[in-house]
């Protein structure tokens, strides 16, 4: 597994980092997911939205960017993707948008093939398999229907950590995970948690 997990939106700072884990300046093409954010809505765009998309024009020709949402671009072929980013936002509606229309086992399989993922936030959290501790972060209410995160890690990653905003529920949320015997990782808004074939690093 190739993967690039933050806890923000990409920033300036990343990009040298991801042209390292991609091994190249610049890729074809990249796949932005923006489903997370479908909760807050995209009438004004959340900003960070915009600020990540921009960077991600630095290391890629061609970005197609979909919240999957009806009348939204569906990929049915990953395989043409160099790079795909998951955007921050609800965990729990991005969980059920990816099973709801079987994107979730295209992202597995893109994954198992080498194929390198990123995330921000909840697009970070969705790797796991369970995720149902993170209620007291994101509103389980927003998604019709509750699933579980892509099963690809046995360890959860806990976004937002020490952040003025986010750090006390998050702290929380990583005693329930200790407390089940499972592998903590927190990072932090300005690291990046990069996995490369079954080594971690927190940058």
């Amino acid at each position: 597994m190739k993967a690039f997990l933050l806890s923000h939106n990409i920033g300036q700072k990343h990009i040298d980092l991801f042209k390292k884990i991609i091994g190249q300046p610049k890729v074809s093409k990249a796949l932005f997911i923006t489903t997370a954010a479908v909760p807050y809505g995209f009438d004004p765009k959340p900003e960070w939205l915009s600020e990540s998309l921009e960077s991600m024009s630095q290391f890629a020709e061609t970005v197609d960017e979909t919240s999957l949402e009806a009348g939204e671009y569906m990929p049915n072929d990953l395989s043409q993707y160099d790079f795909i980013f998951v955007s921050g936002g609800n965990t729990f509606y991005l969980a059920y948008r990816l099973a709801k229309i079987g994107l979730d086992k295209k992202i597995k399989e893109y994954i198992n093939n080498e194929g390198v993922f990123s995330g921000s936030s909840a697009g970070s959290i969705i790797l796991m398999d369970s995720i149902e501790h993170f209620v007291p972060a994101d509103d389980p209410s927003k998604a019709p229907k509750i699933y579980s995160g892509l099963g690809l890690i046995d360890f959860a990653v806990i976004p937002h950590a020490k952040s003025e905003k986010y750090g006390l529920v998050m702290d929380k949320i990583a005693e329930k995970y200790k407390a089940e015997g499972i592998d903590v990782i927190p990072i932090d808004d300005n690291q990046v948690l990069v996995i490369n074939n079954g080594n971690k690093e927190i940058i």
